[in-house]
């Protein structure tokens, strides 16, 4: 996949003022050598430490197995940047790939907490400073009810991932103690009963869980497609509109359908806005994942609101990956800056050219509907004040051409009786001389 050049897995206890950090092993390394392997060495670095694993030769799956413990001085740049290089007897070692961590994001541990990093291609220093800044203004950390009591519980997990499209997120050993944040009422979607659009009301499975029946919702939706309940994902939603984007926690899945021959799936989340598309990591042989992942959309000021799709799919190594099932999410149906926990309720039968402003889709938020109608208003509008510039057109046309007559036959009759009028005096004029001869005539004689 573009922009991701290996996985790394490293294992973390976290204490209040350190941490100890187990890089266990690389996978999946890109080929730097001639002789199509890497010498590959990993390189960490935290504030003003850094420290590098042994070199493993000629591998592109190296197990390092090595411990590095890190004080934590300054908790407000907490990022532990983990970056693999492969060694070179002569010049400058190649890069191969990076991954960042804040430490802010797991807490403190009782336990070793594991995790899959994806290794993305190099990030400019702003875009460190970026990620560092949008971890201070800080999406919120929910924590997720789980009845597995080694599941990782905190909701912040991952790295900044605006800059990649694929992500690998922590595999929990231990449960990672955070304050609760309670489910929000479904009050987003303005038109239904209970975050269904509409009254919609969609044949769901029999043994879903109490939450996602009592907290569940379809997202937009129209009732004349097709529907097949495909499982639900829970996912916390926030629209930042100061800052132009849209925040998406992806938390877990729960009764999805089988897709493969074990009667399980290898589930991952795809996440589509307009031209952005982000993935989860692939969690395998499993109906009920957790993802614990977080994604970042910009969207752009002024222009319409666009819609998030939804989509689980079932990862098959060989031949194209199963739909398990989608949703669609309109941003104009949340409210702004105000954070969404829900489950969404997964259609097996979803497309992606669905969209918020199909002809019969309901969960469009009120303001936009109205936005809408408002604009076929206008529309309305624009045409009949075309049709009556025409007619008018018309109408001066036809008014102008009887005036060009009328003046026509003014000016035809004028000069009518001007020749007339000439005629008579010519006709005067003869008959004058004519008497005047005729008297000198008369008078010589």
């Amino acid at each position: 996949m573009h922009g991701i050049h290996g996985e790394i897995v490293l294992v973390f206890n976290v204490s209040e003022d350190s941490f100890k950090v187990t890089v266990v092993e690389c996978a999946g390394l890109d080929a730097k050598d001639s002789n199509g392997k890497s010498d590959p060495y990993c390189s960490l670095i935290f504030q003003n430490s850094k420290r590098k694993t042994k070199t493993v030769k000629k591998t592109l799956n190296p197990k390092f197995h090595e411990d590095f413990t890190f004080p934590i001085t300054h908790a407000e740049q907490a990022v532990l940047l983990v970056q693999v290089y492969d060694w070179d007897r002569i010049g400058k070692d190649d890069f191969i790939g990076e991954t960042h961590i804040d430490i802010r994001n797991i807490g403190v541990t009782t336990e070793p907490l594991e995790m899959k990093r994806s290794l993305l291609s190099r990030r400019r220093k702003a875009d460190i400073v970026k990620m560092n800044k949008s971890t201070d203004r800080g999406a919120p950390t929910p924590v997720v009810e789980d009845s597995n009591p080694n599941s990782v519980t905190s909701a912040s997990l991952s790295e900044d991932v605006s800059q990649k499209s694929d992500s690998h997120c922590a595999v929990g050993m231990s449960t990672i103690s955070q304050e609760p944040i309670s489910n929000k009422p479904l009050s987003f979607f303005r038109s239904g009963l209970v975050g269904i659009p509409g009254g919609f009301e969609p044949a769901l499975k029999v043994d879903l869980s109490d939450g996602a029946r009592r907290h569940g919702t379809v997202g937009a939706v129209n009732p004349k497609k097709p529907w097949e309940h495909a499982g639900s994902l829970s996912m916390k939603i926030q629209y930042k509109k100061r800052e132009g984007s849209v925040w998406i926690l992806v938390n877990k899945a729960e009764n999805l359908d089988a897709h493969d021959d074990n009667h399980l799936s290898d589930p991952y989340v795809e996440l589509s806005m307009e031209k952005v598309t982000k993935k989860t990591a692939i969690v395998k042989k499993t109906l009920n994942p957790t993802f614990m992942e977080e994604f970042y959309f910009d969207v752009q000021a002024g222009g319409k609101l666009p819609d998030i799709k939804v989509m689980v799919w079932d990862w098959d190594k060989f031949g194209g990956d199963d739909v398990i099932g989608g949703c669609l999410i309109p941003v104009s149906s949340l409210t702004e800056d105000h954070p969404v926990d829900a489950w969404f309720h997964l259609n097996a039968k979803f497309k992606t050219e669905w969209s918020s402003s199909d002809t019969g889709m309901l969960g469009v938020h009120a303001d936009e509907r109205e936005k809408l109608q408002q604009e076929f208003e206008r529309k309305k509008l624009r045409l009949i004040e075309a049709v009556l510039k025409q007619r008018l057109r018309r109408a001066m046309r036809s008014k102008y051409t009887m005036a060009c007559e009328a003046e026509y036959k003014k000016r035809t009759r004028r000069s009518l009786t001007g020749k007339k009028g000439l005629q008579k005096a010519i006709m005067a004029l003869l008959l004058v001389v004519l008497v005047v001869f005729a008297f000198n005539v008369i008078f010589l004689h």
